[in-house]
């Protein structure tokens, strides 16, 4: 693989995916590797529990216990699960995002960023739909400085440019710098 493999070559993604690349201008992998975040977010400060920050983001490292599928009687869903490590717990709710339970497990080691909020009755810490990863020793998304990319549609997301664009990245060392 080089600099002007097509992305269809490079990349194992679907056709959607290929297209909205396209629309965009980028077909090959020079051009994905030049595709620039428009910013980094600093998710690299994993705290310890009692040490969130209410109404900031933080990042905080655990193991994923009580996960559980919830029907509302509106017909809507919404997924439970409490973060416990050493330090304490922080209670997680995802809202209409069924596919949480079909990628984590109780007992999964998860790094995950949101934005936490205390319960007013109980004084709990909570995190509404935070951003998560299990636990290894490439993350892409959490406890990193995570750039962050421009969507385009429902096909390109941030995420999903951080996942095509990670693999690639050796090859950048090819690009030649124009700047002394």
């Amino acid at each position: 693989m080089n600099l002007r493999t097509p992305l269809a070559d490079a990349l194992a993604t679907t056709t959607r995916h290929l297209k909205a690349l396209q629309e965009i201008g980028v077909v090959t992998v020079e051009d994905l590797l030049n595709y620039f975040p428009r910013a980094y977010t600093d998710f690299s400060q994993i705290r310890a529990i009692p040490e969130v920050i209410a109404g900031e983001m933080n990042t905080v490292a655990g193991t994923i216990q009580k996960l559980k599928l919830v029907r509302t009687p509106r017909g809507k869903t919404l997924v439970t699960a409490k973060l416990v490590n050493n330090d304490g717990q922080i209670d997680l709710t995802w809202f209409n995002s069924t596919y949480v339970t079909r990628v984590l497990r109780n007992g999964d080691e998860l790094v995950i960023t949101g934005k936490v909020q205390i319960a007013p009755r109980s004084g709990r810490h909570s995190i509404i739909s935070p951003q998560f990863e299990k636990m290894s020793e490439d993350m892409l998304h959490v406890a990193r400085i995570a750039p962050v990319y421009r969507s385009h549609g429902k096909f390109i997301t941030p995420k999903w440019l951080r996942e095509k664009i990670f693999p690639l990245l050796p090859l950048a060392k090819k690009i030649e710098d124009h700047l002394p």
